[in-house]
C-alpha cells in the first residue's frame, strides 16, 4: 500500500488510497506536472515468474501507449505508464462520481430499460469507435464498476479490464469471461452482459450455463422493444448476434429521446440518423420488394410452368427424333451390305452404329429395340420409339416413327 504523499515517478503525489479492483489498487493523486487529479492503478506481478512479468509490463506498456491515443468522450482519457521493481502503474483521468456497482447496490431496485438507454448508446458508440481503429480494439470484459457516473451525467469508462491478463484463467466471480475469439459481435455480447445486470440486479454468471431469460419478464419496467434489443445481445450463438451499428440503429430508432447527443460528435449523431433513416427506408422497400417479387412468381408460375414443362418434354422429342432417323440411316446402310435388314436393331454395333442410342428419359435402348419391325419379303422396316412420356408433351405414345414407306414422322 502506497503512504499519501509519496511520489511515484517524480510526478504523481499520492493523496488517498481510493478502492481495491480486481487485481490491482486504484490511488488518487495530483498530476504536479498538469496541476490536475488522476487515478494512479497499480498491478502487481510479484507473484508471476521474472519473463512472465516482463512481458506482461511490455504488453501493458505498449497498451497503454496505443490507449493514449483514443479520443472519445466515454473512454477516460489515459495519461502515462510505469514500472517500479515488479509493479506496474498506468495513469488515467480522475472521474468525480459513482460507479455503477454502487448505484445499483444503494438501489432497491434495478434500472428501468429507459434509464440506461443513454449508457448502452454511449458504450455501443465507443464499441464502433474502437472497432474501426488501426488495429481494432476489443473488450476483455465491461462490469458495471468499470463505469463511473460522472457530474451531469457523463459516463465514462474507467477500466479495460488490463488486470485480468495477469491470470487469464481467473474469472471474477458473478460474469462471464467469453472463450471465444475477441471482436465485434463478442463485444456486443459482453455490453448485453453489463445492461443485463443494471436492469435485473442479477449477475450475468448466473446464466454462464443456461439461456438468458427475457429481461421484460424480470423486470416489469423494461418494455419489449429494449427486451428484444438486449435479448440480441446475449445470444449463445455469437452469429446471429446485433452487430454494433446494428444495435446503434435500434437504440436510436427506439429510443431517441433518452439518448444524450452531448456524448457523441454532431458528425457521429448526423450519420447514425442518416443510417436509422435509410435503414427504415430500405426495410420497407425490402417488404414491398419481397411481396411483389412473390405474387410477380406465382403469376409467372402459371402463366409459364406448363408452356415449360409442354416445351422441355417436346425437346426430349427432338432428342428422339433424331435417334430415330440415325437408327434408320443405319439400317439402309445394312441393307446396303446384306440386301437383308437386321433381325434385331443390335446387329448394327459396332460396325454402322458407333454407340446405340438410348431412350432420353429411360436412358436404355429398349423403346426401340422392342418397336423395331422388318419385313425382308415386303422389303420394308419400321423403327419408333416407344416411351411413355410422350403424352406429356401433347403427341402420341409412339412417337417419333420411321417407316421405309413414310420416312421419319416427327410430328402427331
Amino acid at each position: 500500500m502506497i503512504e499519501p504523499g509519496e511520489v511515484l515517478n517524480n510526478r504523481y503525489k499520492i493523496l488517498h488510497f481510493s478502492h481495491k479492483g480486481t487485481y490491482k489498487n486504484i490511488y488518487k493523486a495530483e498530476d504536479q506536472l498538469e496541476n490536475t487529479f488522476v487515478a494512479v492503478k497499480e498491478i502487481d506481478l510479484s507473484g508471476l515468474r521474472i519473463r512472465e512479468a516482463a512481458e506482461l509490463k511490455t504488453g501493458f506498456r505498449e497498451e497503454i501507449n496505443y490507449l493514449k491515443n483514443l479520443n472519445h468522450p466515454t473512454l477516460v482519457k489515459f495519461i502515462d505508464s510505469f514500472s517500479i521493481d515488479t509493479v506496474f502503474y498506468y495513469v488515467v483521468e480522475w472521474v468525480d462520481g459513482m460507479d455503477l456497482k454502487t448505484a445499483l447496490a444503494k438501489m432497491n431496485k434495478p434500472f428501468k430499460g429507459k434509464e440506461v438507454a443513454n449508457l448502452f448508446y454511449a458504450i455501443a458508440d465507443f464499441f464502433d469507435y474502437t472497432h474501426i481503429q488501426d488495429p481494432p480494439y476489443y473488450m476483455r470484459l465491461l462490469k458495471p464498476s468499470d463505469i463511473m457516473v460522472a457530474e451531469g451525467g457523463i459516463v465514462k469508462i474507467v477500466d479495460l479490464g488490463m488486470d485480468l491478463e495477469v491470470d487469464v484463467n481467473s474469472t471474477p466471480p458473478g460474469y462471464i469471461v467469453p472463450d471465444d475469439e475477441p471482436g465485434d459481435k463478442r463485444d456486443v455480447f459482453i455490453l448485453g452482459t453489463l445492461i443485463f445486470e443494471l436492469v435485473t440486479k442479477q449477475e450475468p454468471g448466473t446464466y454462464a450455463t443456461n439461456p438468458f431469460p427475457e429481461t421484460k419478464d424480470l423486470n416489469k419496467e423494461v418494455n419489449k422493444a429494449f427486451s428484444d434489443i438486449l435479448a440480441m445481445c446475449l445470444v449463445e450463438k455469437r452469429s446471429k448476434t446485433i452487430s454494433v451499428k446494428e444495435l446503434k440503429n435500434d437504440l436510436m430508432r427506439w429510443f431517441p429521446e433518452f439518448i444524450s447527443r452531448d456524448q457523441t460528435t454532431p458528425e457521429a449523431v448526423t450519420e447514425d440518423l442518416k443510417e436509422k433513416e435509410q435503414s427504415v427506408l430500405m426495410s420497407k422497400l425490402g417488404c414491398y420488394g419481397c411481396f411483389t417479387f412473390i405474387i410477380t412468381a406465382i403469376i409467372l408460375t402459371f402463366m409459364y410452368l406448363p408452356g415449360f414443362i409442354i416445351n422441355w418434354n417436346i425437346s426430349r422429342l427432338d432428342q428422339c427424333s433424331s435417334n430415330v432417323d440415325k437408327l434408320a440411316n443405319s439400317i439402309n446402310n445394312y441393307y446396303s451390305d446384306y440386301k437383308k435388314y437386321p433381325a434385331r436393331l443390335d446387329d448394327l454395333i459396332p460396325r454402322y452404329l458407333d454407340e446405340f442410342p438410348s431412350c432420353p428419359v429411360t436412358g436404355d435402348s429398349k423403346p426401340y429395340i422392342e418397336a423395331y419391325e422388318h419385313n425382308d419379303v415386303g422389303g420394308i422396316f419400321t423403327i419408333c420409339c416407344s416411351g411413355h412420356f410422350h403424352k406429356n408433351a401433347g403427341a402420341p405414345e409412339n412417337y417419333p416413327t420411321y417407316s421405309k414407306k413414310w420416312g421419319l414422322k416427327k410430328k402427331p
